[in-house]
């Protein structure tokens, strides 16, 4: 006999914690290092080990980061940038060249930007899902 899964709760909680960078179980520890405390590069990209308050473990294995970087980061950058392109097309008379440099340097900005939200909110989606982890 299969074991019943507990009902799924609501997912706004946990979304508003990771649109804070906030762990998605306890909502109180940082899931990066603050932006004066980077040292490296990579250090932007790469959450910390776990909350230190609850024990929730951030990354589990390697590339599980992979799907959110394709699913929400590049897809939301794409959106970004057709809807930029859309923009500056109609109000600007760019030429070609022009419009592609306009268009693609604030895409590789909104990336940049955007991958330590895109991470926060695959753990949230992760969490709510499986609410055992």
């Amino acid at each position: 006999m299969r074991k019943a899964r507990a009902p799924l709760r609501p997912f706004w909680p946990l979304l508003r914690r990771a649109l804070g960078l906030r762990c998605p179980t306890c909502g109180e520890s940082p899931l990066f290092l603050p932006w004066n405390r980077l040292r490296r590069l990579d250090d932007w990209f790469q959450p910390l080990d776990g909350c230190p308050r609850c024990g929730y473990a951030y990354e589990r294995e390697p590339g599980y980061f992979l799907l959110a970087i394709w699913a929400l980061n590049y897809s939301s950058t794409c959106i970004f940038g057709l809807v930029l392109f859309g923009i500056l097309d109609r109000n600007f008379d760019l030429d070609v060249g022009q419009l592609l440099i306009a268009t693609l340097l604030p895409m590789v900005i909104w990336s940049l930007l955007t991958i330590r939200r895109s991470k926060a909110i695959w753990l949230a989606i992760d969490r709510w899902l499986d609410p055992s982890l």
